[in-house]
């Protein structure tokens, strides 16, 4: 008799969805609060901007990686 092979569990299609919308609205957050985004405390204002950008596209950067993981492909 033949072993089963055993599944990985799969999360439910919403997950994926949920992903998704979450990546999106953080974008359009980002793209929005861009501008109007500026330290008080620091002197040059484009440091704190290339900071701020440095941290949000590593967030999206790792919220697209889990949603690929999730999913099991990564696409653009």
């Amino acid at each position: 008799m033949a072993k089963k092979k055993r599944r990985g569990r799969k999360l439910p299609e919403t997950t994926g969805a949920f992903l998704t919308a979450i990546r999106k609205y953080a974008l359009a957050f980002f793209l929005f609060s861009m501008p109007i985004f500026f330290l008080p405390t620091v002197t040059e204002y484009g440091y704190s901007k290339v900071v701020y950008t440095l941290v949000w596209v590593s967030a999206l950067l790792a919220l697209w990686g889990v949603e690929g993981l999730e999913r099991r492909r990564l696409s653009l």
